[in-house]
């Protein structure tokens, strides 16, 4: 009986084992963004909200909450819904090449945006706190800053836009160092590279003041070319983010501004802005027949109406276009 007890225990001692020991896959959940579930949910949802589906993109970032509530994720993308929210309703859609471009001093969504990125400010801190060698942990942070900076950009608030920029910054290239195949990064460090060095003489003065790192506009576009080729919820915005640069009068590469946009337009067909922009960079080739048609086709478009005033401005587009 006394040997049986021991074998009991020692058998017990090693199930005990198998389960817990650190390695052990059966025991390990994975971290956010190696959760095919959350991975999945993150790209229905950004595909969900590029296609004006708010309904489903708020569902499916929901979700994500309640699967992870362990993780900032869910959080960071709800304020992402809220910040697309403000960018449809008073985006400047004919300043596309300046992605944050807002015609409206303040939203609908204005509040509501800024209380959610406090809170997922709050629960990044935490997840950092929990996991201090995760970069996923730094990704959660540089990401945030990143899309808080967005509505300061378009609020023209340019001290602030540096103060979140640069945590950014700091945060993304922290994420690189611990894993530098961390490509999901190269969305916000390929829009930091191209537009610090694009914006140079505005932020040059403070440089030195708060150690602001120079930006490298052909980095920029490498990286965020990167992340367009993940094909992942990094893809569409890293797309959108290469689009405002070629169609940029210092770039003028309005032929691949166009091709992007053709496969933008062609995915989400409820998004009249990716027509609208389609439009924009076929009239600066001159291609107006080809511009005036996706100006119609902004027009016949059942959501137009409720996307700022892109429905006039594409009514007065045709009229001037012969």
């Amino acid at each position: 009986m006394r040997y049986l007890k021991r074998f009991l225990a020692g058998s017990l001692l090693a199930c005990t084992l198998f389960f817990v020991l650190p390695g052990r896959k059966v025991a390990a959940e994975p971290e956010g963004l190696k959760d095919p579930a959350v991975l999945k949910l993150l790209q229905d949802g950004m595909d969900a909200l590029f296609n004006l589906d708010y309904v489903r993109a708020w569902g499916d970032f929901q979700k994500v909450k309640q699967l992870r509530p362990d993780t900032p994720l869910g959080m960071i993308f709800q304020s992402e819904w809220l910040w697309w929210r403000i960018f449809n309703a008073t985006g400047d859609y004919y300043n596309l090449d300046y992605i944050d471009a807002l015609k409206t001093k303040t939203s609908p969504f204005d509040d509501q945006f800024i209380n959610s990125m406090e809170m997922a400010f709050g629960e990044c801190d935490t997840y950092l706190k929990n996991h201090p060698n995760d970069p996923e942990a730094y990704f959660h942070l540089g990401m945030s800053n990143a899309l808080r900076s967005r509505l300061e950009a378009g609020r023209d608030h340019t001290l602030s836009v540096i103060k979140y920029v640069k945590r950014s910054h700091d945060y993304l290239e922290q994420c690189l160092r611990l894993d530098p195949n961390f490509k999901d990064a190269y969305l916000g460090l390929g829009a930091y590279n191209f537009y610090v060095e694009e914006y140079g003489g505005i932020y040059k003065p403070l440089r030195m003041l708060i150690r602001l790192p120079a930006g490298d506009r052909n980095t920029g576009i490498r990286q965020l070319e990167e992340a367009a080729a993940l094909n992942n919820f990094t893809s569409t915005e890293a797309k959108f983010f290469l689009v405002s640069i070629f169609l940029r009068d210092s770039s003028q590469r309005y032929a691949e501004a166009e091709r992007m946009l053709e496969e933008l337009s062609g995915k989400y067909p409820n998004n009249p802005i990716f027509r609208f922009a389609l439009a924009n960079s076929q009239k600066l080739q001159h291609k107006n027949a080809m511009a005036k048609m996706n100006f119609q086709k902004v027009i016949q478009n059942p959501q137009s109406p409720h996307v700022g005033d892109i429905l006039e401005l594409a009514r007065k587009e045709v009229a001037t276009l012969k």
